[in-house]
Order: structure tokens, then sequence, then C-alpha cells
């Protein structure tokens, strides 16, 4: 395919792709009033203005872009080929895109009921009986920690304390390793540092739902040797 000359309006069924999200072609849908590719002017190589329609497109992964302003489809990130799907096309593509956002919407809602049935599993668990839920006492996430540890690891003096609202510092002296307290520990993380894009990642769970979570917990161990007799 080649590119369309930039002076040419897009019709329905125009060909395009975009760098954006992973390299995916599409087809213009519908258009949203009239075409000025004429206005159209470009900054820095990358920044455009101008235009006044609006482009509704269906990419070949099914998922679509409502009323896209005309400077940013003859944008950069996107390139507009002279080839025009067939009307036949153009309807299969708009009911595909329909379709999806529909599954989107089933599976988004199978999602949210199979977590709230997980929430009351957990409630009745006798596994946990002996932890507050946070309906009972909203302050409950780190003593209900301490009485993990506790019950887990007999005999083993843990301190858990809240540093702010975000995290939670377990101090503890011999006994169990590292490893051990953060096999038990790590559910109260309501999600993970994401170091490549710079951000918290959340995701909550069930568990942190009923018996609370922090962003961050914090494992610290000291050992005393026993001196030799």
């Amino acid at each position: 395919m080649n590119l369309l000359p930039i002076e040419k309006p897009l019709v329905v069924g125009q060909r395009v792709s975009t760098i954006l999200y992973g390299h995916r072609f599409g087809i213009v849908t519908a258009i949203h009033g009239n075409q000025q590719p004429e206005s159209i002017s470009h900054f820095g190589g990358f920044i455009a203005r101008g235009g006044a329609a609006e482009f509704d497109i269906v990419y070949s992964d099914s998922t679509q872009t409502k009323r896209l302003p005309e400077a940013i489809i003859r944008n950069v990130q996107h390139s507009i080929f002279d080839e025009v799907a067939p009307a036949s096309e153009v309807k299969a593509a708009v009911k595909r895109a329909d379709q999806y956002v529909d599954d989107q919407v089933a599976i988004a809602n199978m999602k949210k009921q199979l977590f709230e049935q997980a929430k009351q599993a957990l409630l009745i668990n006798p596994e946990f009986d002996y932890l507050t839920p946070l309906s009972e006492n909203h302050k409950a996430t780190s003593p209900n920690l301490k009485k993990e540890l506790t019950r887990k690891f007999k005999g083993v003096k843990f301190s858990v304390r809240l540093d702010g609202y975000s995290a939670i510092n377990i101090h503890w002296n011999n006994g169990p390793t590292v490893a051990q307290v953060e096999a038990v520990a790590n559910k109260y993380e309501e999600g993970s540092f994401n170091g490549m894009e710079d951000i918290y990642e959340y995701s909550t769970s069930p568990f942190n739902e009923i018996f609370g979570g922090v962003k961050y917990v914090f494992t610290h161990r000291s050992e005393t040797k026993v001196a030799a007799c």
C-alpha cells in the first residue's frame, strides 16, 4: 500500500496504521465534520495542529478510537494509506469492535463477581477466623499481620509497626528467615513498585480488602549469636 497524498481527504474505509500501543492497522469507520487537510501544520516534527474533522477507527485487534482529531491522524504517529476497504469490511469491523466492548464489559463484571465471592469466602474461612476484618476495625492491618506471624512462628517476638499510611516495618531477632516471614507478610502488600516506569502498580486482593493491606511491607531480621560455653 502507498501513502495517501497529504492534500487528499480521507473517506470511510480508509486504511490507516499507528505506532501507538504497538504497531496496529485499522480502518476509518466514520468521519465527523468537514476535513481541512490544507490547514494542518507541523512543529518540531511531531506536533500538529489544524483540521476540523474527527475520525472513528477500528483496529485489527478489535479496539477502537472514537473522534480522533484530524491533526492527530495526520501526525507522525499515524500513517494513512491510499487503499479503501469495501463497505462490507467496514461493517464487519464495527460489529467486531462493538462485540469486543461487550466482551470486555462481561469479563469485567465476571471478575468483579469472583472478587466479591472471594471476599465473602475469606470471612467464613476457618484458617483466618482469628483475624479482625477491617469492617470491624479499620486499623486492623498491622495487628492482623502480627497475629499471623506470632501464630506461625511460636515463641518469636515480632515488632510490627505501621509507618505512616503506606508501609509496615517488621522487626524480629533470630528465628525464621526473611524468606519465611515474607511468605506470610507479602499478601499484605497491595501491589508492587514498577521501576521501569517509576510508578506503584496496585493489585489489591480480596484479602487486602477484608483483612488489610499497605503499599509496602519491609522485613528487618537481626541475629544474636549465642556465646559458646
